[in-house]
């Protein structure tokens, strides 16, 4: 059967493992790991993830192999979401969902994510591998459909061949459990933020079956907002009329409107635990067997004639000729032809080598027949120059030299771009600014494998290093073809943005004792804030998710939120020796909130400071929270630290402490700490600074500003919030442990537990420095007072003015409120960041510095409460700590109210800047104007657009790639000479504009996609039994989907 088959990651800093897409006509498998990036990969290279049917996860149940698992399957299950909004239950049951298939350790995995995903998986099922590696049976593959057969082939490292003892019924009941567990969760509709619809006059009904699922107030006064939507603007407007049971009549009984059900985390606390498993999954795949021909030339010769009795024998019924003879088909019809297909060998570590040789399936004739690639994914200690490091991998490639040899690893495939959209935005904005904003360290396209081999030792022939064109398809047999891929893109800016840059400089220049002035201001002008990510919710191409570096000099570094793969930003902004001294350097990550474009970056940093700094050796013995406290507090003075601190809420730290018996990712030199909110009534009770003990590391500590709105406590080392083990931290002996600096944190309105923080650092002239920052929340008087006069405020801005209703109901802040909040705050600078990637370029920079207002703090601040009094619930931790706020954080004694020269700047991936540059930033707004003007009549302008759905974009982008790829192959493609290389493709240079003409209209395409993915992570529309209707002005986007051709 033909199937074309392309890699959608490759290893690079963007996407560190090889990731293969298997596509038939109507349905998709995926092969490999799905590391961190892959999500945003698969938008830049269109991946229809809707069409996929199974997922065979490569490698062990580690980070390097699923990193970027929860993210994909959250875009899949959203799109997919969409698509069954308001389909009959008939329509909904034909929806082909998603199997997972991975090494044991899978359930565990995603049963963690219980902790943080909030919305419904939707289709997904997940099945582990045995425990128990046996070997692969021709007649018996482990996954078969009309399409593929596929064969596991399990690896253990040499340490655990010998002990291969089977599994206990207590470990079968433990992975029963779990298995159910993670499948539940992905497959339930109850444990997610949703924006229901349902008509006004079933609102009381509605309201009433959620109260009686749960007691949690939380959850019952969520849902008492009724909210609909504007026709023109398409934002959210609070309804305010009469009510179903009221003494009114209602004005439209049939009313569309939308209730907002809060998600529900699940209840379970701890999972059991299951031996840790180092088990590499591996597999041969091969499509179905092809029907042999028909020999026309054979029928006729015994007698047969062209016609009807031709239409029999094909359909596998015997005829009779005329001299009554009977032809049966297997006389006049071919064998089947055996289906091409390819093995995939994920090698983590030399450990595995020698269970690969000895597997006896590679020397199974029947099995590998047609088998004619090995895709070979290996570790970062597995290659010398081009080529394995091993002497055994090179023998058995020579052995079977009738094979072609894919080779892919960290070393030695390109380091080359994934995301092209997002270099081409930060390649062109530093040539406005070259100071504040990098061009990624990399390569743009396809380059030469990055190591050489320094050797005369021959490789093998048919060894062949992955790069990014190499393209193959089975039809039956698989074939191998240069792949014609996105041309290069334009890296320059215009003359006329040049010019205008060239004027913010010399404005600079004029301005500058002006410039100057305000600088002198600050205490520390030199801290330095990177930006690794500044979308919300989803990857997408032009802004990753949210991450946030800071540098402050004579104190170190420190992360401030870490969406999914901040590491990989982190090595496209700064060399291998910089990168090295930041780490060294680590002294806190911050996570605000269990959301898991928050967090989901925090492994792959962990990974990477536990290996620099420890060389990935666990403690010998974790010993007590306290005991980790006092050596770390002794240890303060150094530069490399015993411990890294993580401050985030419970439910992040359980969450990584679960995976940790997946796999050893340095949680043993983490210290963790837990944000909780302390109630009003204990909040006395907790002992002042000179009753703190020296047991307590307390002693001396100053009057602490936050301690009675935020209980800091220091976790036991197996994540048990309520272990003995864990105490209270106050703030002295945390500051000396955090480098300096001094934490406060306060509750905002966004999810459970979330919280902003302000930092605070003493300059060596003994000046305070502060820097606060938001996460995701509604404006927050309490925050603004928390930060009060800080010197750098960093806000999101999810949504424009013109949507100020969907920023209340799903609880972000507009641009216009983060400046209020600065405002209230008496900031001398902000940064807005976090938007929505419906604008997936830049906030609207013509009416940015117009938003500030007077300067004045008082008119501000009371803004900010009289909102808080109508959006924020009553019963929310920031409202209740609201007076305590004001009696411990009073007004400072003679401050004006003078305005505040307030500096302010958006900001992008892979901006770095100063706090004392930011002042200089305001000049280039014009410059930035005019390029995204320019972008604009370059691509269609990003709408959005009412009724379309992901899978429509997706496929017709799909449909567009498909007919493009044939005509390419058609052309280009040439049988391979012998030395192993795709041939050139010699029509190429012919394509080149219609190639960026695809490239423009598929960067216009994932634009609208993201868009649509961005709203339906914090909107879902779940459509009551009773309203098979979808929330959308076409209705047509409701209809079934027809199924796409395409990638």
């Amino acid at each position: 059967m033909y199937a074309n088959l392309r890699f959608i990651t490759l290893p690079s800093v963007d996407t560190r493992g090889a990731l293969l897409e298997v596509a038939f006509p109507n349905h998709t498998y995926l092969f490999g790991r799905v590391c961190e990036g892959t999500q945003r990969a698969a938008v830049q290279e269109s991946l229809n993830l809707v069409k996929a049917r199974q997922l065979f996860l490569s490698g062990p149940t580690e980070w390097t192999s699923v990193g970027g698992l929860l993210g994909l399957l959250l875009t899949h299950s959203d799109t997919l979401i969409r698509r069954l909004a308001g389909m009959s239950k008939e329509l909904v049951a034909k929806q082909h969902g998603l199997t997972v298939h991975g090494a044991p350790g899978l359930y565990h995995f995603i049963a963690m994510s219980r902790r943080y995903v909030l919305r419904f998986g939707g289709h997904v099922q997940f099945e582990e591998v045995s425990q128990n590696p046996t070997v692969a049976n021709v007649s018996k593959p482990d996954y078969e459909d009309e399409q593929i057969k596929v064969w596991n082939v399990s690896l253990l490292p040499e340490s655990e061949i010998e002990n291969t003892a089977g599994t206990t019924e207590d470990e079968m009941g433990t992975l029963t459990y779990l298995k159910s567990l993670a499948n539940t969760l992905w497959n339930s509709s109850y444990n997610r933020d949703t924006f229901v619809q349902t008509e006004l006059q079933h609102v009381l009904t509605l309201q009433q079956a959620w109260d009686s699922e749960s007691s949690d107030p939380n959850l019952e006064d969520a849902a008492r907002t009724i909210w609909t939507i504007d026709p023109e603007t398409k934002d959210f407007l609070a309804y305010s009329g009469p009510l179903p049971g009221g003494p009114d009549n209602l004005p439209d009984p049939k009313l569309k409107v939308l209730l907002k059900r809060q998600g529900q985390l699940s209840s379970i606390d701890t999972l059991p635990s299951l031996p840790r498993k180092r088990q590499s999954q591996c597999y041969i795949f091969r499509s179905q067997n092809s029907r042999g021909k028909f020999n026309a030339a054979k029928a006729m010769k015994l007698g047969v004639p062209p016609g009807p009795l031709f239409a029999k024998l094909t359909r596998g019924e015997s005829v009779e000729t005329a001299d009554k003879k009977t032809v049966s088909p297997d006389m006049v019809i071919e064998p089947d032809r055996v289906g091409g297909g390819l093995a995939i060998i994920d090698l983590p570590s030399p450990e595995y080598i020698k269970d690969f040789l000895q597997r006896p399936e590679w020397k199974d004739a029947a099995l590998m027949k047609g088998i004619d690639t090995m895709v070979w994914i290996l570790g970062p200690d597995m290659a010398i120059g081009s080529r394995p490091a091993s002497s055994d991998l090179l023998a058995f490639m020579n052995e079977n030299q009738q094979r072609k040899h894919l080779i892919t690893a960290p070393g030695i495939t390109p380091n080359f771009h994934s995301v092209l959209s997002s270099v081409r935005m930060a390649s062109q904005l530093s040539q406005i600014s070259p100071t504040n904003f990098i061009k990624p360290i990399g390569s743009m396209y396809n380059a030469e494998p990055r190591a050489k081999d320094t050797e005369s030792i021959q490789n093998p022939t048919g060894m062949v290093t992955l790069i990014k064109d190499y393209g193959m398809e089975t039809k039956p047999h698989v074939t191998h073809y240069k792949r014609s891929i996105a041309p290069p893109v334009d890296l320059d800016i215009s003359e006329a943005v040049s010019m205008l840059a060239q004027q913010a400089r010399e404005s600079n220049e004029e301005m500058k004792d002006v410039l100057e002035k305000w600088k002198s201001t600050l205490a520390l002008r030199d801290v330095e804030v990177i930006f690794l990510g500044t979308g919300s919710s989803i990857p997408a191409p032009t802004r990753n998710v949210t991450g946030i570096l800071l540098r402050v000099p004579g104190h170190g570094s420190y992360i401030l939120d870490c969406g999914e793969n901040s590491l990989g930003q982190l090595e496209r902004i700064y060399p291998p020796q910089e990168l090295e001294a930041i780490l060294l350097d680590l002294r806190m990550i911050y996570v605000s909130h269990l959301h898991a474009d928050h967090h989901l970056g925090t492994i792959g940093i962990l990974k990477a400071w536990y290996g620099l700094v420890h060389h990935s050796i666990p403690l010998p013995t974790a010993g007590t929270a306290k005991d980790v406290v006092r050596f770390a507090s002794k240890s303060a003075t150094e530069r490399v630290r015993p411990h890294l601190p993580i401050v985030a809420n419970f439910e992040t730290l359980a969450a990584l402490s679960e995976f940790a018996e997946l796999e050893d990712i340095g949680w043993s030199r983490v210290l963790p700490i837990n944000v909780n909110w302390a109630s009003t009534d204990t909040a006395s009770q907790i002992p002042s600074a000179e009753n703190q003990t020296e047991t307590d590391m307390n002693t001396g500590d100053e009057p602490i500003q936050s301690q009675y709105c935020l209980v800091t406590t220091i976790m036991d080392l197996q994540g048990d919030e309520k272990s003995s083990a864990s105490f209270t931290l106050l703030r002295l002996s945390l500051a000396k442990i955090l480098g300096g600096a001094y934490i406060d944190l306060c509750s905002v309105y966004h999810c459970r537990g979330a919280s902003a923080m302000a930092m605070r650092f003493v300059s060596p002239d003994h000046r305070d420095f502060k820097i606060a920052w938001s996460g995701d929340c509604r404006p927050s008087a309490n925050f603004a007072m928390l930060g009060r006069n800080a010197d750098l405020l960093i806000h999101e801005a999810t949504f424009a003015d013109d949507k100020h209703g969907q920023a209340v109901a799903k609880q972000h802040s507009t641009i216009g409120e983060a400046v209020l909040v600065a405002e209230a705050m008496r900031a001398k600078s902000l940064i807005l960041t976090h938007f929505s990637q419906r604008y997936p370029k830049f906030p609207d920079l013509h009416t940015l510095v117009a938003q500030k207002g007077d300067g004045r703090a008082e008119e501000a601040m009371r803004q900010l409460r009289e909102m808080a009094e109508l959006e924020v619930p009553p019963f929310h931790p920031s409202r209740q700590k609201s007076r305590v706020m004001e009696e411990l954080l009073p007004d400072s004694e003679g401050e004006t109210n003078e305005p505040v020269d307030l500096r302010i700047c958006a900001a992008f991936d892979f901006m770095r800047i100063t706090i004392g540059e930011i002042a200089n930033m305001e000049a280039y707004t014009p410059a930035f104007i005019e390029l995204f003007r320019e972008k604009e009549k370059e691509e269609p302008e990003d709408v959005e657009m009412p009724g379309l759905e992901d899978g429509e974009a997706t496929e017709a982008g799909s449909k567009s790639s498909k007919k493009k790829e044939k005509k390419r192959k058609g052309k280009s493609e040439h049988q391979e000479g012998n030395n192993g290389q795709p041939a050139e493709n010699d029509g190429e240079a012919k394509l080149s504009k219609r190639h960026q003409k695809k490239l423009k209209k598929r960067e216009s395409v994932a634009s609208l996609r993201t868009d649509m993915k961005e709203s339906s992570a914090d909107m879902v529309v779940e459509m009551p039994a009773e309203i098979q209707e979808p929330l959308a002005d076409d209705k047509e986007a409701a209809t079934e989907p027809k199924e796409s051709l395409g990638n």
